[in-house]
């Protein structure tokens, strides 16, 4: 895309935002020189009679006197405004390994403009890797629906040999040096006739790649409607090796372009995002895998093409550096989650006072997951299926990342993201996403999971009234009418219950990771209770792990002590130990000793006590004082009374 077309007050915005961009504009290359990128300098006159063109002119007043400002270049001298091809090369400029060194510089600029020109149906598209190995944006049309931007899209044709011909064969080997050849096999899956043997013409040779299935969201037999020739499948199709040979053999030719190549072919096996698209319908399920051993191939081929140790393949040790302690040694915590164990270990918590940087922890890992910072992983970075992020708290601060081939990611809770800006979901928003999440559930064939799961919460009447029979559909749905009445009678922790269950039903699949910051928010102990138990439930079901972040003893009492980190904050120092005692069905007190220290901590009962008793009131007076109803004291209540007394009790 050679120009694009933007609004005067858009671009006028974005030259705003530019011309407070000195340092970084100009941090690789001079001010004379990126100028000089976009509009050749030495073509363009000056606006002063004592330099024979702009180059002299601009080294003049912004270099050496200074009393150009970077504002005024943009507006006035250079009028960017009014020039769509100059303000294209001036956004390709900003992002491109001429300005920038590193490829957290280059996304400070993608991150900063791109928002807002994807308002404009505008996108920075990832176009390859330079030679000193960042990646080169330039803009182009918005492709709403292409989910891994971070790929360089395949530049490699695939052609489809329906009927073997020697000539044709001869005739690609003489117009493209590169190329695929698919080839339709006769194999009919009960009428579903979808399986095709992948080859290609590479370095003069021709390659064996192996055996794949292609489906259609509308056609039977992908062998006929398949197009003849292409670079990438459209959104229609979908596909998955049958052998890892298959994927081991592209990456071996390839190497570092094989997910390109994968992309082009929608591969359901390393891109989740696009086997959610697909795993609900029948093709998906009666033919790419219909044997175990399709489906075991799926969720495992990135893992073994990647050399990821198949026995612990979701255990890793996370190195976390909070963000004003640059110079202290970062916080190593380790998850070792298990499947196969006779307990399985799929829930970890992080318990905590306030503000000692939980929140921060779990909200960060997605991020390196999605940056790929190898750096605090070890030994490799997990490869969750999805990574599902809970928080109802209005406090919430997590930064939400975009969705990537490296990261899967759904954010649950009240904020939402737009071009770039966060704001808080309305109550009408919120029951919007409530409902588009209902629907998943129903299409994915989940809602008697979610009826039994609420039954457990409300009462078992209530839901059935939720519940209507679908001729249709021959299945029970949602009666929408009935369960509206409900939810404007339901209490703000009723509600919070039913959203995250709803989301987190409708989102998780094999091999996720949920992260949940502070479950107990807006709900009473029974509530956070069946939570907990629903989450249990529901990583079982799935297959799948969590990380909770709390600060609430009834969670902990849920999980094996081997699974609780206690994590303090002390001068800055974060350090993460178990807890003292088991706390699997503990005593909730203590829990809450071993963990908050209660025991050193003056209670207000206790300063209550302390002040009956230097106002002079005896034992026995203030046992009546305490009385209620003719309800007794605790025995706790009283020993601790007893003990302030000491002797003079006696």
């Amino acid at each position: 895309m050679n120009s694009l077309q933007l609004p005067k007050n858009i671009k006028l915005e974005i030259l705003k935002i530019l011309a407070k961009q000195e340092e970084r504009l100009f941090k690789k290359i001079d001010a004379v020189s990126f100028f000089d990128l976009i509009l050749n300098l030495r073509t363009l006159p000056s606006t002063d009679v004592r330099y024979q063109d702009a180059k002299g002119d601009l080294t003049k007043h912004y270099i050496n006197n200074d009393d150009w400002t970077l504002e005024e270049i943009f507006l006035d001298k250079y009028n960017f405004i009014n020039s769509d091809i100059n303000f294209s090369k001036l956004l390709n400029t900003i992002i491109s390994s001429a300005v920038n060194e590193t490829e957290d510089e280059i996304k400070y600029f993608y991150h900063t403009i791109n928002p807002i020109l994807n308002n404009f149906s505008i996108e920075y598209r990832l176009k390859g890797i330079s030679e000193n190995g960042l990646s080169i944006f330039e803009i182009d049309i918005l492709d709403i629906n292409n989910k891994l931007k971070d790929i360089i899209d395949n530049k490699i044709p695939f052609f489809v040999s329906r009927d073997y011909k020697p000539n044709f064969i001869n005739g690609l080997s003489s117009q493209y040096e590169i190329y695929f050849l698919l080839t339709p096999s006769s194999w009919d899956d009960f009428g579903n006739k979808n399986e095709f043997n992948l080859s290609c013409q590479f370095n003069g040779k021709y390659q064996t790649i192996g055996p794949l299935k292609i489906i259609s969201k509308f056609s039977k037999s992908t062998t006929i409607s398949i197009s003849n020739d292409f670079k990438m499948l459209n959104n229609e199709y979908c596909s998955l090796g049958e052998k890892i040979d298959y994927y081991h053999n592209i990456k071996k030719l390839f190497g570092d372009q094989y997910l390109s190549i994968l992309k082009a072919l929608n591969d359901v096996a390393f891109f989740p995002q696009i086997c959610e698209e697909f795993e609900d319908i029948n093709d998906f399920k009666n033919s790419l895998i219909r044997y175990d051993e399709q489906e075991q191939l799926m969720r495992q081929a990135r893992y073994m093409v990647d050399n990821y140790d198949m026995s612990n393949l979701y255990s890793f040790e996370y190195f976390y550096q909070l963000s004003y302690s640059k110079d202290i040694d970062p916080l190593r915590i380790p998850f070792y989650f298990k499947d196969r164990s006779t307990i399985p270990m799929r829930i970890y918590t992080l318990i905590g006072e306030n503000g000692v940087g939980k929140t921060q922890l779990i909200s960060r890992l997605p991020i390196d997951i999605a940056n790929s910072n190898i750096n605090v992983f070890l030994p490799k970075i997990p490869l969750f299926s999805k990574v599902i992020a809970v928080s109802y708290s209005v406090f919430d601060e997590f930064t939400i990342p975009e969705s990537s081939s490296k990261i899967n990611y759904v954010y649950c809770g009240l904020r939402q993201k737009n071009n770039g800006e966060y704001h808080t979901l309305n109550k009408k928003e919120l029951n919007e996403r409530f409902f588009k999440s209902i629907m998943k559930v129903q299409s994915s064939k989940r809602f008697e999971s979610w009826c039994e799961i609420n039954e457990k919460f409300f009462s078992e009447n209530l839901v059935k009234q939720w519940k209507t029979w679908d001729l249709s559909i021959f299945d029970y749905k949602l009666n929408f009418e009935e369960f509206n009445n409900s939810l404007r009678t339901f209490s703000s922790g009723q509600a919070i219950f039913i959203y995250i269950l709803t989301e987190i039903l409708a989102n998780i699949r094999y091999d996720s990771l949920i992260i949940f910051d502070e479950p107990e928010t807006h709900l009473h102990p029974n509530a956070i209770s069946q939570l907990i138990n629903s989450i249990h439930l529901l990583v079982k079901k799935f297959q799948s792990y969590c990380i909770i972040a709390t600060h609430s003893p009834i969670i902990v009492q849920g999980i094996l002590s081997k699974n609780v980190y206690v994590v303090r904050n002390e001068n800055n120092v974060l350090s993460a130990k178990h807890p003292s005692i088991e706390t699997f069905g503990e005593n909730l007190t203590k829990i809450t000793d071993d963990i908050f220290g209660a025991r050193d901590t003056t209670s207000q009962f206790k300063t209550e006590l302390e002040l009956l008793i230097k106002q002079g009131y005896s034992f026995e007076q203030i046992i009546n004082l305490l009385k209620s109803n003719d309800v007794p004291l605790s025995l706790n209540l009283t020993v601790l009374l007893k003990s302030m007394y000491g002797s003079d009790l006696i």
